[in-house]
């Protein structure tokens, strides 16, 4: 897992280190940096997959001109690098340090350096540029033969050197699947739909490819098709939901099971469902799914919960978390999703983001439960609404 970030001049953030647990709540005003945040990460994920192309950073950031990604509080004309470093607990690297500058009409990783002492030694490009060059010259014949033997040596050893470190990290990047970081902001109309795919593979950003995916898991891997549908039993209405065997290939639906339904109605499919179904839907596949991210985010979590379910989500949430071995990183606006932590437990935490006074994003975590003076536990809903965790627009 990924225990420590620290992002440097990217949008409203001049300097963040974030510490991180499995299960990460973030608040905020509007405006605060939330997404800011979230972006942060994208965008380091995205840089050490080696996947800083356009296509790929459009569907997880929103793109926009270079200005407007890096910091908002540099003083100079030049544009400044966007800086890293990651910390984390389990592989063969546990930090790295790396910058992203913006070159020829793209972003660009350098300076990348690992806690085992390897380097991706993009710095030495002037080097075998300027060996290069001296090589040319033996067109010349003013090299002699023994130099000409050295420098070739020089090059082709850090040329392979490059190439082996790069290996090194895209393999540990793959396996600790921060190649595969999204954040998910799903939307109605992809959920109720099921019409479009999307290029993130297996499910969209939005929603795209869930029926697909849905198919692929009632025929490849039951149990995490059984495990959705008894996680839905958060609902009281809930029976069951299935997909249609013999279904053609432009049709695209599932029957939903209302159990207080009479038999004529019998079943209804998901473009009849309610907005809250569709959510938790979405939110259960995408963590009982043994093909999605295993490093996540979900914008906005509370979008169609009412209070009650929001608070009984993260709960179930958290479980299927360390179940399915999911990290994951949520915004809310709900003051409901905080009653469904427990701060107690040091894998869930409660990241309040604000910007300070003169206007740069910072995070600080709230740590504990709060207990009235009688000894019972007080709502963080209440503290939230009131002000006492801050976070808020006033």
């Amino acid at each position: 897992m990924i225990r420590k970030i620290l992002i440097k001049n990217f949008k409203s953030i001049e300097s963040l280190e974030l510490e991180l647990g499995r299960f990460n709540v973030l608040i905020g005003a509007n405006g605060s940096g939330k997404s800011n945040l979230l972006e942060g990460i994208a965008l380091a994920t995205a840089a050490l997959a080696d996947k800083l192309n356009d296509e790929f950073l459009s569907n997880r950031i929103r793109m926009t001109q270079p200005k407007w990604m890096i910091s908002a509080f540099q003083t100079t004309d030049k544009i400044q690098p966007i800086e890293f470093e990651l910390v984390v607990e389990e592989g063969i690297l546990k930090i790295l340090q790396f910058k992203l500058i913006y070159k020829e009409e793209q972003w660009r990783l350098t300076h990348l350096t690992m806690d085992n002492g390897l380097t991706i030694p993009q710095k030495e490009g002037t080097r075998i540029k300027t060996w290069l060059e001296e090589l040319q010259m033996q067109m010349d014949g003013t090299l002699t033969p023994e130099k000409f033997k050295t420098l070739s040596e020089q090059v082709f050893q850090l040329m392979a050197l490059e190439q082996k470190n790069k290996d090194i990290l895209l393999n540990w990047v793959a396996a600790n699947h921060l190649d595969k970081f999204v954040i998910f902001a799903p939307e109605n109309h992809f959920l109720r739909n099921f019409s479009e795919e999307g290029q993130i593979k297996p499910i969209g950003a939005r929603g795209e490819g869930l029926f697909q995916h849905l198919v692929k898991l009632r025929d490849k891997k039951p149990e995490a098709f059984a495990a959705i549908q008894a996680q839905l039993d958060i609902l009281d209405w809930f029976e069951g939901f299935e997909i249609p065997n013999g279904l053609v290939f432009t049709e695209r639906r599932i029957q939903i099971k209302d159990t207080f339904l009479n038999h004529r109605l019998d079943t209804f499919d998901q473009r009849s469902a309610n907005e809250g179904f569709l959510y938790l839907l979405f939110y259960f596949t995408i963590f009982i799914s043994p093909d999605t991210p295993s490093f996540l985010a979900i914008d906005n979590i509370d979008t169609a919960l009412n209070p009650k379910l929001a608070t009984d989500l993260m709960a179930v949430l958290v479980n299927l978390a360390t179940k399915y071995n999911k990290q994951v990183l949520f915004t809310t606006h709900n003051p409901a999703i905080l009653d469904g932590l427990n701060l107690n437990d040091p894998e869930q935490r409660l990241l309040i983001v604000e910007r300070n006074h003169i206007g740069r994003t910072k995070v600080r975590r709230f740590e504990k439960n709060p207990v009235s003076p009688s000894g019972s536990s007080v709502k963080l809903s209440e503290r939230f609404m009131r002000g006492y965790l801050g976070g808020l627009n006033f």
